[in-house]
């Protein structure tokens, strides 16, 4: 399901590789957000865990595909590009999960 989610975000913004490179690095974004957020869950068993961890969220992002635009904004000489797009998908990631992750802690204890 993760992959088939990623390809239709993909394919919308195909036609215009100045999106598709922002379209990778949104997706990625949400799903280190989802991720955070179920590792964090509390309850949360280890096959919940693996099913939407790595089969859903593992499925959607993607490193390979970051790695490809990342290529393709070098050899374009769009370097302000590739440096915005490392930054976002290196830090912006780890920063989603972490929110992910108090994200979820927070709505667990108002249960």
């Amino acid at each position: 399901a993760g992959a088939a989610l990623r390809l239709a975000v993909t394919k919308r913004a195909a036609n215009d590789p100045r999106t598709r490179q922002w379209a990778v690095t949104g997706i990625n974004l949400a799903g280190s957000l989802v991720l955070g957020a179920i590792s964090s869950w509390p309850g949360s068993g280890a096959r919940s865990r693996l099913l939407l961890g790595t089969g859903f969220c593992g499925g959607f992002t993607t490193c390979s595909t970051m790695a490809l635009e990342s290529a393709s904004l070098l050899r374009s000489n769009s370097f302000r590009a590739f440096a915005m797009h490392m930054i976002l998908n290196a830090l912006g990631c780890c920063a989603a999960a972490m929110t992910g992750s108090r994200v979820a802690l927070a709505l667990a204890k108002t249960r």
